[in-house]
């Protein structure tokens, strides 16, 4: 069915001061501001259709000026507007319909509510086949869907060499490159100066909060795994955590909430690299509500903007957020399997790892444990979201 048939027709067009009302069939009655109007023009010289951008200059527009006269055309399918300067504005009834002032936010993405969960969520994780991900557009959409909502999902039966994340970055957009690279390999090495590439265990943490907009996804994928006891990953729901401090230990919820942490990490990978940033362990958005964790004890300088008297009563906050952190109703804990690829908000959810052990017998320089892993952005999979639901459901909106 095509698009303009699933949109109600423009009935009635009535002139106000300084706007149109505009009825549909259905009902439903709109009002839209005059200088609204003319400012979105559709015609070719004002918007310009294969960039999908507005090329009227706002220096261009009369802020003060009135249409001349409309009218309704198209079986009330467009909405044409005739100005004093002979201008002439056509409007889809549709494209008014979704822009109309009083609903809610149209964007797809603002529609899905994050999940919070806790150890129940290892026997919900949700998992998704790596070949129908990179195939199906419906898969690929549910599975980034899930990093919105739930957080974390699991790919499985990826081939088990190198090159996947590179894969699912161009899969969905495209990857993030941070001061490890495009990419990143996890292995076991001698004298390593990251506590990731050794077999000890690693404490739940969230990747490179020191820089001003850390990576939103990490994907770790699972080549090779150790055979030893040892090696698990752990997850854990810093949105539900953040969420049961604040009820129970308010006052250690705000501190944590205010109390910027100075950040560091110097040292040579992709680049040299000397960052350094300062911010608060638990981030909130501008309506007070969770928007990150930013807790990674291994790179949290010494430096501490507070007054001394005021340090202790900062650690007994952030002691109390561990341990929340780590209670075993909040954690998830598995062993990744070869081809394995587990993708997690990496502003929301936590990782770690349990220590392991090398087989006695390894030869020197053979690989165990290991992983490949990378970084996407919010940007690039709100976007793919955006596309799929044109793709799939047929609701542009631009």
């Amino acid at each position: 069915m095509d698009a303009s048939d699933q949109t109600p027709q423009l009935t009635v067009v009535k002139r106000c001061s300084d706007c149109y009302e505009v009825v549909w069939g259905d009902g439903y009655t709109g009002r839209y501001p005059f200088v609204w109007l003319r400012d979105n023009c559709r015609c070719s010289g004002c918007y310009y259709p294969s960039s999908k951008q507005r090329s009227v200059l706002l220096s261009d527009i009369d802020v003060e000026m009135e249409p001349e006269r409309e009218e309704l055309i198209v079986d009330g399918q467009e909405m044409k507007i005739f100005w004093p300067d002979d201008h002439v504005s056509p409007f889809p009834s549709r494209w008014l319909y979704l822009n109309r002032f009083d609903k809610t936010n149209f964007d797809p993405v603002s529609q899905l509510v994050p999940k919070p969960w806790g150890s129940e969520q290892v026997n919900e994780l949700l998992r998704f086949d790596y070949k129908e991900v990179m195939e199906d557009s419906r898969v690929l959409r549910d599975w980034l869907r899930s990093l919105v909502v739930s957080g974390i999902a699991l790919l499985t039966g990826a081939p088990k060499e190198t090159g996947v994340i590179e894969s699912i970055g161009k899969r969905v957009g495209h990857l993030r490159t941070t001061m490890y690279g495009h990419t990143f390999e996890v292995l076991a090495i001698a004298s390593s100066s990251n506590l990731a590439y050794t077999t000890l265990k690693l404490g739940l943490h969230v990747d490179l909060p020191l820089y001003e907009v850390p990576p939103s996804v990490q994907m770790l994928h699972c080549i090779k795994q150790c055979e030893t006891v040892g090696g698990e990953s752990q997850f854990c729901d810093a949105l539900k955590v953040t969420n049961d401090l604040k009820e129970s230990d308010p006052e250690f919820y705000n501190t944590l909430t205010r109390v910027k942490v100075d950040i560091r990490l110097r040292g040579k990978d992709y680049i040299p690299y000397h960052f350094q940033y300062a911010r608060p362990i638990i981030e909130l958005d501008d309506e007070g509500k969770f928007k990150a964790i930013t807790h990674n004890n291994g790179v949290r300088a010494p430096y501490m903007n507070l007054p001394v008297a005021d340090v202790k009563s900062w650690y007994k906050s952030l002691s109390c957020l561990d341990g929340k952190l780590n209670a075993k109703e909040n954690m998830i804990q598995f062993k990744l399997k070869e081809g394995d690829v587990v993708t997690f908000n990496n502003n929301r959810v936590m990782h770690g790892r349990s220590s392991f052990q090398l087989a006695q017998d390894q030869d020197e320089g053979k690989k165990t444990r290991h992983l490949a892993g990378g970084y996407l952005s919010w940007d690039v999979i709100n976007s793919s979201i955006r596309l799929l639901d044109e793709e799939l459901d047929d609701i542009a909106i631009l």
